[in-house]
Order: structure tokens, then sequence, then C-alpha cells
């Protein structure tokens, strides 16, 4: 039992370690590009500022239901609905809300798409 628990202590520590470097990386990374090639740098910074603004509606869509559902669902209900005892009907639902949630993206996506197809 120990050495389960040590086993989960490590992964717990090596994820906030690559939780608190990680950023610092990328803007190590984005800093030695700027002296490199300052166009090239601006160009990747923007091309991550376009992805982190079109991603904000739906993440902040996502933490919404999120709050709503832990306050109007019991665990119970969700165990029940989802655990390992739901079978085929848990899994057809897990399946579709993840078609939902990716579908959304898509959708945006390909309206862009159609947008600037027909403007050129």
């Amino acid at each position: 039992m120990l050495a389960g628990n040590s086993l989960s202590k490590r992964r717990n520590t090596s994820a906030i370690i690559f939780a608190i470097f990680f950023p610092g990386i990328a803007a190590v990374i984005y800093g030695i590009l700027f002296f490199a090639a300052p166009d090239k740098a601006f160009m990747a910074l923007r091309g991550s500022a376009n992805i982190f603004l079109n991603m904000l509606i739906p993440l902040c869509l996502v933490f919404i239901l999120m709050v709503m559902i832990n306050l109007f669902l019991e665990p119970s209900l969700v165990i029940r609905i989802l655990g390992k005892g739901a079978g085929i009907k848990g899994c057809l639902l897990a399946a579709a809300a993840g078609v939902i949630s990716a579908g959304q993206c898509r959708l945006k996506k390909s309206i862009v798409n159609m947008h600037i197809i027909n403007h050129f």
C-alpha cells in the first residue's frame, strides 16, 4: 500500500514540476527565437494568441457547464449513468458528449472557412 502511495506522490510531483516549467520553457524558446528571427517570433506569438482566443469562449462554456453539473447533479447519479455499471448505455452517452463537444470546434472552423472562401 505504501509503494502505491509513494508512486502517486511521485506522479503528482512530476505533474506539478511540468506545470511550472512548461510555460517557462516556452517563454525561453520564444525569447531565443525573438533574438534569432524577430519576424518569425511575432508570427508564432500571434498564432499562439489566436489559438488561445479561439479556445477562450468554448473553454469558458465548458467551465460554466461543469459548475452547473456540479451544482445540480448528485455524484451518485453521475456514477450510476457513466460509471462501471452503466454498460454500453454509459459508453454511448460519453461518446455522444465527446462528439458534441468536439463538433462545436469543427463546426466553427467550417463556418470560418466558408466565410473566407466566399470573400475570395
